[in-house]
């Protein structure tokens, strides 16, 4: 089970919000199905060009996974911080797959040469 916080500066986190930023999260743990914990800040930034800040923090095996974004639209930020979230963790399983698929193979050379 994935443990996801999420909490907000100078802003109200409302239900939508809330379930807004769980749905996209789900997209992330799709290519990231070992994260340990996933932490969401939303920050609300100054009154007449309303900026919001969303910073998205995984806790996964190896080296975490941060990403910041900002936007004037609160939704547009934290579909920004997902797709970026969601790539990173794309390209990270490519890896381990990659390095996997390299492992097996010195394996199978090592093996052969003993032999």
């Amino acid at each position: 089970m994935h443990n996801i916080i999420i909490s907000g500066q100078h802003l109200e986190l409302t239900p939508s919000i809330t379930q807004y930023v769980t749905t996209k999260l789900g997209h992330v743990l799709r290519h990231a199905p070992e994260a340990l914990n996933i932490d969401v800040h939303i920050t609300k930034e100054g009154h007449s060009p309303v900026r919001y800040l969303v910073k998205g923090h995984i806790v996964i095996w190896g080296p975490d996974m941060h990403i910041t974004t900002t936007d004037t639209d609160l939704y547009a930020a934290i579909d920004a911080m997902s797709d970026r979230l969601s790539r990173m963790a794309r390209q990270r399983h490519g890896i381990k797959k990659h390095n996997r698929h390299t492992d097996d193979l010195k394996k199978e050379e090592a093996k052969d040469s003993g032999n």
